[in-house]
């Protein structure tokens, strides 16, 4: 069975001040891995999820278990831009649960 990422973008421009900093990107981030957020409003400096260890009970047919779902984070970073959306609107059938990875405005 073949599982669909968790975020999949391609394409991806970015510059400052009209000078290309990356061009033509493509993301993919399968369900399971590390999600990065850079920004002014992210309440960096630590790692958000919770870590259950590397024990055999824990591990699920060998890997690590999920613990935070990344499409509430990403709901965190996109809401601000989508008002009177849910995130349902854009992930249909999850429910949000906040991460606190954006700083309050």
């Amino acid at each position: 069975m073949t599982v669909a990422p968790a975020l999949d973008c391609a394409g991806i421009h970015a510059g400052y001040n009209k000078v290309a900093v990356a061009r033509d990107i493509d993301l993919s981030v399968d369900h399971g891995q590390v999600m990065t957020v850079l920004g002014n409003h992210v309440a960096g400096g630590r790692i958000y999820g919770d870590w259950v260890g590397l024990s055999a009970a824990v591990l699920d047919a060998g890997d690590v278990p999920i613990t935070t779902d990344l499409r509430s984070a990403m709901w965190e970073v996109v809401a601000p831009s989508l008002p009177g959306h849910k995130i349902g609107d854009l992930f249909p059938g999850v429910g949000f649960t906040p991460t606190g990875i954006i700083k309050a405005a």
